[in-house]
């Protein structure tokens, strides 16, 4: 089916789909799997029916979209139909959602630019959707320029755009990485660390930023530096091959979600619950923000994206977001060697 098929076909169903969930709740047909111990006891399906998504709950503002998508009667029937079950799965960042690509346990997942670009060098991926247009954060104790981080101890999430946003701003400043202390850390683990002095300062994407400086504690934290971050959902080149109208039925989900979520703050403050719920239940995250604060930064997000979020041309194209990150990610070998951007662009360029 043509994405200009899939517009119309979204059009004439975006009403129902309004009235339907406002008035049915669909949890009850949900699987979300959370992480008991390790992300090796999820019920992966063994079945190609079974559509396994890797997806963050503490990312504004795709966790809020996801809340959404989980609850899409529209997409539960058609995959019905379909003979198909779309399973979510619960992981701290993309890189963890990669992993599990590799591994063969995901069919599709939810990350940041330099997940999608380093999934997308390693492995036949296909991106054809935005679902996050943003910022990621470096926040520290105190006012200070990125060049002053020097021996500093900075925690950061191995392989996030936050990853990537915290290397570019070093190298912008005359920085590498062996100018200061690198942690890998738990996004959800870095206002504590900072707090208890762990830590001199952290790279995250909201909420985290805002849960560490809107801290009713005192602590007064600062974002020193902010950079412009993209989120994607991508599927595996086999899974999308054989199965592209299942891909289309999801990809139409986020984009009814982002639909509902645009039109109108109750819907949006509603969905911001069932995040903030599952954020506290899956990862024993306390958010320190009210539901005004919370529900202001996903809008911030969710301004920045078009109701069809398709991946601006010009993030492709040589010179292009995704290709300067691909460059820049090489140099630092974060990418193997042999990879080629002909070899990305192939499959980031296409859309079901």
């Amino acid at each position: 089916m043509k994405p200009k098929i899939i517009i119309i076909i979204l059009s004439a169903l975006f009403v129902i789909f309004l009235i339907v969930l406002l008035f049915q709740n669909n949890e009850e047909h949900v699987q979300i799997n959370n992480p008991i111990t390790s992300y090796d006891e999820y019920n992966y399906g063994e079945s190609d029916k079974i559509i396994d998504i890797g997806i963050q709950p503490l990312w504004i503002p795709t966790n809020i979209i996801c809340e959404v998508m989980k609850r899409d009667l529209i997409l539960k029937e058609v995959l019905d139909k379909m003979g198909m079950e779309l399973r979510f799965h619960n992981y701290l960042k993309g890189a963890d959602v990669n992993n599990y690509i590799l591994k063969g346990e995901l069919e599709a997942g939810i990350g940041g630019d330099m997940p999608a670009v380093t999934i997308s060098a390693e492995s036949d991926i296909l991106i054809p959707v935005l679902i996050q247009h943003g910022f990621t954060s470096i926040v520290s104790k105190h006012h200070m320029v990125i060049n002053e981080l020097e021996g500093c101890k900075i925690a950061y999430a191995f392989g996030s755009n936050a990853h990537y946003a915290l290397l570019v701003a070093l190298y912008s400043a005359g920085l590498t990485e062996n100018d200061v202390k690198l942690i890998p850390m738990d996004i959800s683990e870095m206002p504590r660390a900072l707090n208890s002095g762990k830590i001199d300062a952290f790279s995250a994407w909201e909420p985290i930023p805002s849960i560490a400086v809107l801290s009713q504690d005192g602590s007064n934290y600062v974002i020193i530096h902010k950079k412009n971050s993209t989120g994607y959902m991508y599927f595996t080149g086999d899974f999308a091959g054989n199965f592209p109208e299942a891909v289309n039925r999801i990809v139409a989900a986020e984009i009814r979600a982002i639909k509902w979520l645009q039109s109108h703050n109750i819907y949006l403050s509603e969905a911001v619950q069932w995040a903030v719920e599952t954020g506290e239940a899956e990862f024993n995250v306390k958010y320190d923000l009210t539901p005004e604060e919370y529900s202001a930064l996903a809008e911030q997000d969710l301004i920045g994206m078009k109701s069809i979020p398709i991946i601006p041309e010009m993030f492709l194209h040589e010179g292009g977001n995704l290709y300067n990150q691909f460059i820049f990610l090489k140099e630092l070998n974060k990418i193997p060697e042999t990879s080629t951007w002909e070899k990305v662009f192939k499959y980031n360029n296409k859309c079901c």
